[in-house]
């Protein structure tokens, strides 16, 4: 039984994983490379057809004719979770939330690592600077905690019920 050649395939070229660092492409360009072509070198001198081209021709201006046009920058949006996302930079998802902005420049300066904008009112849409204060993520929870604890203590008292055909909490 002979051992089987684990440097060259039938072809007589060693596979692209093995550990040969002097390795070219194999396009014919000399260039040094780790695998077994320059990236794009392996459809060098590939010949194509009219057909082909335009067709490539064609999809090339369907593409463009349907692009999405980007937004202005300083454009605003509504999240799904209702923040206000202003268009800061160009390209695509380079949104800033809206009361982020607004609280950094009232502040003077950009929120540090692990402090929060809080919306004093609740309404994530009003960003007022009067309505926003920067808190650490602990003094955010607690506050959010404290307004848990105010609404149960409203329903306990009987001053807020729960309407179940609205969902929604009303006056007593």
């Amino acid at each position: 039984m002979t051992e089987p050649n684990y440097t060259a395939n039938q072809t007589g070229r060693t596979p692209y994983c093995s550990d040969d660092s002097a390795r070219t492409c194999e396009c014919g360009c000399g260039a040094a490379v780790s695998r077994r072509y320059v990236s794009g070198h392996n459809r060098r001198g590939a010949v194509t057809g009219p057909e082909h081209r335009a067709r490539i021709g064609e999809a090339q201006r369907i593409a463009w004719a349907i692009k999405r046009t980007r937004k202005p920058l300083g454009s605003r949006r509504l999240d799904s979770n209702g923040y206000w996302l202003i268009k800061v930079r160009e390209g695509n998802r380079r949104w800033d939330k809206e009361h982020v902005l607004v609280a950094e420049a009232a502040a003077g300066r950009k929120l540090l690592p692990g402090e929060h904008v809080h919306h004093i009112n609740c309404f994530r849409d009003d960003n007022r600077p009067e309505n926003l204060v920067i808190l650490t993520a602990g003094a955010h929870a607690s506050a959010h905690h404290s307004l848990n604890d105010l609404v149960f203590g409203l329903l306990k008292q009987g001053r807020i019920e729960f309407d179940q055909t609205t969902g929604r909490y009303i006056d007593a």
